[in-house]
């Protein structure tokens, strides 16, 4: 039977620089048993690789940026870490299913808080 990777014990968010950490171990206790990693992780970790914009320390803080806004709770400030959007158009979407609209205002504040994170 194949062995489940269980990335978090809790129901708590990964950003992408979270997920390739966990990942990168994995493949390096792989190594150290003298296995080779499967091929789902080693895909999994070149796509994480290749979407996340952060790294774990600076998508962390803008986490914990974003959740001071009133409306933004840990499902949006993780999605919009992981997008780094640079406008509205882009930020607008994250917020889609809600049943609120955020302001212009709302959003160009958001967005000058993502600004001071981008690489």
């Amino acid at each position: 039977m194949r062995e489940v990777l269980v990335l978090s014990d809790d129901d708590s968010y990964l950003t992408p620089a979270e997920v390739a950490e966990i990942l990168r171990k994995v493949v390096e206790e792989s190594r150290e048993k003298g296995e080779e990693e499967t091929f789902e992780v080693r895909a999994t970790l070149e796509h994480v690789e290749k979407i996340k914009r952060l790294g774990s320390e600076p998508a962390g803080k803008l986490i914990s940026e974003l959740l001071k806004f009133e409306r933004i709770n840990p499902i949006h400030a993780y999605k919009i870490a992981e997008l780094m959007p640079r406008d509205e158009a882009e930020l607008r979407p994250v917020f889609a299913k809600e049943r609120f609209e955020l302001s212009t205002e709302e959003l160009k504040e958001i967005l000058t808080v993502i600004d001071k994170y981008r690489e």
